[in-house]
């Protein structure tokens, strides 16, 4: 393929891909669909992050939202940026009860325990009544392209330790929640590992199609915490 092509390849997808953010636009559905309401609603994102989600979440007016960050230069950077973070540490010493937690892109990080023990101890900072969403990828030929992934969850799993007290798993958690409602993300059916001219054109052909062209490689759930 000529370099011509390739270039116009490259502007359409850089133009495809900053028309849908998968993430956000599936979080704030899931979070109309249940009303959570923007005036009184307190949220926390566990990972933020550089605040992907909490500036969306600020501009949109959930101005109760703040952010929880290993990092403590992101964290002072966050705050210097106007969006309210803390560490963990810091979040520790902290009593309030939320309405609406957010883990993005973080329980693939841990083994089977430390996530159990990661979202329990979490979660007992959700109201009961309250809302987890969890976003993670799905095992697909390039999860282990990320150094820092050790084990894919699917959304069954997790309701199965948190909601299913008949199963037969390991550890049962201290906190109860309910799957409500599960979304899946589809991908480019070439992965980025292969040949670039096949991967730039099943990307295009993946985000014409609006998502229906591609396989399944990540979700989204939203539980209950009862």
């Amino acid at each position: 393929m000529n370099k011509c092509l390739m270039n116009r390849l490259k502007s359409l997808y850089k133009m495809l891909v900053t028309l849908n953010d998968w993430d956000l636009n599936n979080c704030f559905s899931l979070m109309k669909e249940y009303e959570i309401s923007r005036q009184s609603s307190k949220i926390v994102d566990i990972g933020c992050g550089f605040g992907r989600l909490l500036k969306p979440l600020k501009d949109k007016g959930f101005l109760q939202s703040i952010g929880v960050e290993i990092n403590a230069k992101t964290v002072a950077a966050n705050n210097k940026n106007g969006l309210s973070t803390m560490t963990p540490q810091d979040f520790k010493k902290t009593t309030d009860k939320f309405d609406l937690m957010l883990m993005f892109h973080i329980i693939e990080h841990f083994n089977y325990n430390d996530c159990l023990k990661f979202i329990d101890d979490n979660l007992g900072r959700v109201k009961t009544g309250g809302y987890l969403i969890i976003a993670s990828p799905l095992l697909t030929p390039w999860f282990y392209n990320d150094m820092d992934h050790i084990k894919p969850y699917n959304p069954w799993a997790i309701q199965m330790v948190f909601e299913n007290k008949n199963a037969q798993v390991q550890e049962y958690s201290k906190n109860k929640m309910r799957l409500l409602k599960v979304k899946f993300r589809k991908s480019p059916r070439m992965s980025i590992t292969g040949n670039r001219c096949l991967y730039l054109i099943s990307v295009i052909i993946y985000k014409v199609s609006f998502g229906m062209i591609g396989k399944n490689d990540a979700w989204m759930g939203i539980f209950v915490k009862e």
